[in-house]
C-alpha cells in the first residue's frame, strides 16, 4: 500500500512555476499519507504537473524503485498497488529491446506504458493498482483504476484563485484527507447530503460520489486523461466476464479454474520482504 497525489494545471505550460509555497502545500499534504507509505517519499514537477508520492516498500527495496519514477522517454508515474505479471512482462519488454533496470513492478509498468502505450498496457496488466501517469510528448495525465477497485483513487477539480480566468486545475490522492490537504479549498469543501443519506441506507457511498461535493472517486476499472487544454476523457478499460446461467462445470473447467487460482496465488506471493497469509477461523477459509 502507497500513497499517491498529483496537481495537474494545462494552463501553466507557459506560465509560472509552481511557487515554494504550493510544493510546501503539496509535501504537506503527501506526508498526510505517511501510514500509507512509512518507508520513503518523493516529489516531482514540471511547469505543468506536480507528482508525490508515499512508499511501501514490497518489490525492489533499493532507491531504483523510488517514486515519482521518470522512463526513458520522460513519461513520470506514481504507483499505488502492484502488477502480479511484472516478471512476465518484464520478459515480453527484454523481448522487444527493452531493458528494465529495477527489479519491481513500478519500472515495468511506465517502460511498458512507454513502449505499448495506455491502452494495449492496460490490456497486458494482472494487479491491483491506481497510477498516474504524466507525459510531456503529449501534454497528457492518464489516471487510472484496477478493474475492481481495490485501491483508492480521488479527484477533484479547482480553481487556483491567483490565475485569473484559467482553466480548472486537477488534483488526485489516494486519500480524500490528501486531496482536501492540498486543495486550494479543501477546508471549504461541502458535505453532500445524497452521499449522507447513501452512506446511512446502504453502508457506504457508491462511486462516482464522495462524502464531499465536487470530489468524485474514478471508478473501478476505468481511466481518465486530461489534454493540454484541462480537457477530460475517459472509458473503461477492464469489463467483468460472467458465464451464462446454464452454462455447467466441467472436469475440464474445473481443471482451469485449479490452474488459474494456483498461478494467481504463486503470483501474489513475490515479494522482497517476508509474506504471511492469513486465514478466517471459519470452515470455509480451512
Amino acid at each position: 500500500m502507497c500513497g499517491i497525489i498529483g496537481s495537474f494545471e494545462a494552463h501553466r505550460g507557459d506560465g509560472p512555476a509552481w511557487r515554494p509555497d504550493e510544493l510546501a502545500r503539496m509535501t504537506a499534504a503527501r506526508d498526510t499519507m505517511v501510514p500509507r507509505g512509512p518507508d520513503g517519499c518523493g516529489l516531482w514537477h514540471d511547469r505543468r504537473a506536480l507528482l508525490g508520492h508515499r512508499r511501501l516498500s514490497i518489490l525492489d527495496l533499493s532507491d531504483a524503485a523510488a517514486q515519482p519514477m521518470t522512463g526513458a522517454s520522460g513519461a513520470t508515474l506514481v504507483f499505488n498497488g502492484e502488477i502480479y505479471n511484472y516478471v512476465e512482462l518484464r520478459t515480453e519488454l527484454r523481448r522487444a529491446g527493452v531493458e528494465v533496470a529495477s527489479t519491481g513492478d513500478s519500472a515495468v509498468l511506465i517502460a511498458a506504458y512507454e513502449r505499448w502505450g495506455l491502452s494495449d498496457t492496460l490490456a497486458r496488466l494482472r494487479g491491483m493498482y491506481a497510477f498516474a501517469i504524466w507525459d510531456p510528448r503529449s501534454g497528457e495525465l492518464h489516471l487510472v483504476r484496477d478493474p475492481v477497485g481495490k485501491k483508492p483513487l480521488y479527484v477533484a477539480s479547482y480553481q487556483a484563485s491567483d490565475h485569473g480566468d484559467a482553466p480548472a486545475g486537477l488534483v488526485f490522492a489516494s486519500s480524500v484527507g490528501a486531496l482536501r490537504a492540498w486543495h486550494p479549498g479543501g477546508r471549504d469543501l461541502r458535505v453532500d447530503p445524497i452521499a449522507v443519506e447513501q452512506f446511512l441506507v446502504g453502508g457506504y457511498i457508491p462511486a462516482p460520489r464522495t462524502i464531499y461535493v465536487g470530489v468524485e472517486k474514478l471508478q473501478a476499472g476505468t481511466w481518465m486523461t486530461v489534454d493540454s487544454h484541462g480537457r477530460r476523457r475517459g472509458g473503461q478499460h477492464y469489463t467483468m466476464p460472467l458465464g451464462e446461467r446454464t452454462e455447467r462445470l466441467t472436469a475440464g473447467s474445473l481443471d482451469h479454474l485449479g490452474s488459474l487460482l494456483r498461478t494467481a496465488v504463486e503470483r501474489r506471493l513475490r515479494s522482497d520482504v517476508p509474506v504471511a497469509t492469513f486465514l478466517s477461523g471459519g470452515l470455509d477459509s480451512s
